[in-house]
């Protein structure tokens, strides 16, 4: 079994797709600094401090994930919103409109604070 251990952060996942999720998150996983689970316990809020995901070694085997706090809720919001067939739906129309020629707004314009 794996454990998820999380720390306060910038959310950096986003809004995506399951696969985009999967391949982002697998790719993150796959970039992230990998750490012995002696050295992880000997400097473990140092690397809480780092927000980064670490994923924790034990004899050279994955075992646990140190994941930002935020990274973890935007996963779980995207996860969420996946389950939402009027959300899928929703995204599915605007993605045939972008196709067919309209303009699309990114979503960080939206959320910007004014």
């Amino acid at each position: 079994m794996y454990t998820l251990i999380v720390a306060t952060s910038d959310a950096t996942i986003g809004k995506l797709n399951l696969e985009e999720a999967k391949m982002t998150l697998g790719t993150a996983l796959l970039k992230a600094k990998t750490v012995g689970v002696r050295s992880f316990r000997d400097k473990v809020s140092q690397f809480i401090h780092a927000h980064k995901m670490l994923v924790v070694t034990d004899h050279g085997n994955p075992t646990s994930v140190l994941m930002p706090y935020d990274d973890v809720l935007e996963l779980v919001d995207v996860l969420e919103e996946l389950q939402d067939k009027e959300t899928l739906a929703t995204v599915a129309e605007a993605r045939k409109s972008i196709k067919r020629g309209s303009k699309g707004v990114l979503a960080s314009d939206i959320l910007k604070k004014k």
